[in-house]
């Protein structure tokens, strides 16, 4: 098909023509600034580009996308959280496991 022209305000870009990626921007310490717009083509077989100084790049259901790398990969089907505990019985957080839908056992307790 063929572009054809509009008008935005200034304070705006231009939507990209084809596809439109948002690049994360972070200062020293981590904190998100603001995004950038990246236009590729329909035919650009990659993914959108993470910040990998502060994103690592996740396969999801919905297509590949960016997570802070203090957290983990969301799972792709079904996550359990094993809860983690010290010697002396006190809760230290949890582990992420990942299961396929059709996995027919329920998530594991800790032992």
């Amino acid at each position: 098909g063929s572009m054809s022209t509009q008008c935005f305000p200034k304070s705006k870009q231009c939507p990209c023509p084809e596809r439109e990626c948002r690049l994360n921007q972070y200062d020293a310490p981590g904190n998100w600034i603001a995004s950038e717009q990246l236009c590729l083509n329909y035919s650009s077989p990659e993914p959108c580009p993470c910040n990998l100084e502060f994103e690592r790049s996740c396969n999801t259901s919905w297509g590949t996308q960016c997570f802070p790398t203090s957290q983990p990969c969301p799972c792709p089907e079904r996550e359990c959280r094993v809860n983690q505990y010290d010697a002396t019985g006190n809760w230290t957080g949890y582990e992420q496991l990942c299961l396929n839908f059709s996995s027919p056992e329920p998530c594991p307790c800790d032992q």
